[in-house]
């Protein structure tokens, strides 16, 4: 899944889906506005939400390289 672990203001861990961020705003708190339209205030900033989901699809990327389909083998 393409979810990724956020810290809430109310300092509670969530984990988010990838696929429901519409936008992201700094005003000045970090507010992630889903694509439902409902927003999350969270203590992480955008330039970090931005890394980690950026991590998460580099490891995913890497997942499907090493992964064999039809018995053929993406490994280099």
């Amino acid at each position: 899944m393409n979810m990724v672990e956020l810290n809430r203001s109310d300092n509670k861990k969530i984990e988010l889906n990838l696929g429901q961020i519409s936008r992201i705003e700094e005003e000045p708190d970090t507010v992630i506005i889903l694509s439902s339209g409902k927003k999350i205030k969270v203590k992480d900033d955008a330039k970090d939400i931005i890394k980690k989901a950026a991590k998460h699809e580099l490891e995913l990327a890497q997942k499907a390289k090493n992964k064999k389909v039809s018995g053929n083998s993406f490994k280099e």
